[in-house]
Order: structure tokens, then sequence, then C-alpha cells
């Protein structure tokens, strides 16, 4: 891979950790609305909120260097009936602007809490679409390798390990900025994070499973899909095994440190800034093994014909 073929890994992986970041931001806002002032609950997730949207831009952005004229990209919607790639520049689009429009309803209050709840799902909607459009772009019958349900299944697991993980880190984050500022309520932050904590272990050993489920399943299948299959295999088993042993043993151990930190928080009853270290490890192996997922996923694919 190239200088330029990095800024398709920087804007996939910085999308789906936006997507699956606000996806999971909402499914805990549904938990807790029993159990706490949403309006509560909105002050602790606004700054959030407003992290994936400079994460969601910083993905654009690193999307345009991929081009060789990024002035134009906006013309690649007018195929938007019969183009994924076209739907994708659509609802990534969409996705930035009412996630956006959502900070600013939390921030400055400017909504009833049924209409953010509504507009927060409306947002995670169209962050999910895009995924799903993103994964879709990449198969086609000249790309043996990518063009199977393994590809789609594969972005929608990233997108919840990466999700989960950097919520995790906010709220740890938070917490700990919250101890250094005034006027700044820290109990509320570390009554989210414990119960948070074992629903973030629950998604993030799930999307374990089933990430190096599809690993093995790939394996097992490329030999059987024909000649450009077959190299892309000795690709993977030779030229590139040791990264392959690398992004499995990172993200076993990302995930295997997170269930520990949870076990020891709600457990052991330990103090959660006492374990934001370990959190940033986890955090930082699990980014580590998308990555090298993501250059395993363009470095060993081959073409069929022209």
């Amino acid at each position: 891979m190239n200088l330029r073929e990095w800024a398709l890994p920087l804007y996939t992986i910085l999308i789906q950790l936006s997507a699956g970041s606000l996806v999971i931001l909402c499914l805990l806002r549904l938990i807790m609305r029993k159990k706490y002032r949403l309006i509560e609950v909105d002050e602790v997730f606004s700054p959030y909120i407003f992290v994936i949207v400079i994460t969601i831009f910083a993905g654009i952005l690193g999307a345009h260097f991929h081009l060789s004229r990024p002035s134009m990209s906006f013309q690649t919607i007018r195929n938007f009936q019969y183009s994924w790639l076209s739907r994708e520049v659509f609802f990534t689009a969409s996705f930035a602007f009412t996630t956006f429009s959502l900070w600013l309803f939390c921030q400055f209050n400017l909504a009833t809490e049924n209409r953010k709840r509504i507009f927060g799902w409306f947002a995670s909607s169209f962050g999910l679409i895009t995924v799903y459009c993103m994964a879709r772009v990449y198969l086609l019958p000249t790309q043996v390798v990518w063009n199977a349900f393994t590809t789609v299944v594969s972005f929608f697991a990233s997108m919840f390990v990466l999700g989960t993980v950097a919520v995790a880190t906010f709220m740890t984050m938070d917490i700990r900025f919250s101890e250094l500022v005034e006027n700044r309520p820290v109990e509320i932050r570390e009554q989210l994070f414990k119960s948070s904590a074992k629903q973030f272990a629950v998604v993030l050993a799930a999307g374990g499973i089933i990430s190096i489920s599809l690993v093995g399943y790939q394996i097992l299948t490329m030999t059987q899909l024909g000649s450009t299959a077959e190299v892309s295999y000795e690709l993977l088993m030779g030229l590139y095994q040791s990264l392959l042993i690398l992004r499995i043993a990172v993200m076993v151990l990302g995930i295997g440190i997170f269930i520990k930190i949870v076990r020891d928080i709600i457990v052991r009853e330990r103090r959660i800034q006492d374990q934001m270290n370990l959190v940033y490890i986890a955090c930082l192996l699990l980014v580590i093994g998308e990555i090298t997922n993501r250059f395993l996923f363009y470095a060993t694919h081959v073409r069929v014909g022209i």
C-alpha cells in the first residue's frame, strides 16, 4: 500500500469508530433513562458527541487524500441510484450533519428529551447505513476475497469493537478531567461508567469472537474460491502471517485486559481512576488490531480480470 491508499483505511476506521460510538451512546441513554435524569446524562454525553463529530470530519478529510481531484468529490453523489460509492458519500455527509445537529441539541438544550432521543437514533441510523454502504463498495466480482458476506459482517464487528472501546475511553478520561475541574460532578460520571461496564465487556467479547471466527472462515474458504483466492491465501499465510498473528493477539489481549478492568471495578470495587492506564492500553491494542486488520484486508486481495 502506498501513502495515498492509506487514506482509505483512515477513513473507514474513523467512520466505523464514530458510528459505533454514537450507537453505543444511544443504547446507553436508552438503558439509563430509568436510573438517571436524562438532562444529566446528556450533559455528560455532549462532549463525547462533539469528539465523534470531529472524528467524522477527520475521516472525511482523510478520504479526500485518496482522490486525485478532491474538490470534485461532491459530484459522486450524482450516481446515487446506481453506485454504492455515491450512496456512501451521501450517507457519510448526512451522518456528519445529523451528528453535529445532535451535539447542538444536547449542548445547548435546544430540544425536548424525546426529540433528542429520536434525533439520536436518526443520526445513528445514518452511521449504520454509511458502514453498510462502505462494505458494499467492496463487494466486487473482480475482487474474489472481498466479494462475500464476511466483508459486511467484518465491517460491522469492527464498528462495534471500536465504538465500544472509544466510549469507554471517553468516559474514563472525562472522569479524570472532572476531578481537576470545578463544577463538573464526578460521581454521576463514575456511576454511568459502572452501569455501562458489563455491557461494554459483553459487546467487546462478542465483537472479538465474531472477528476471529471470520478470519478462520475466510482462511478455510480461500482455497475453494479459485486461483486468485489461493494467491491471497498464500500472501496471508506467508508474507503477512506475522501480521495476522499480531492482529489476533492484540485483539484477544485488549479484550482480556478490558474484561479484567470490569471485573476489578465491579467485583473488587476498585476505583475507576486506578484503572485508567489499563483502559488506555486496551484501547490502543484494539485500535492497533483494527489498523492491522484493515491493512491485511487491502494487502491480500487479488484482482480478477482488468
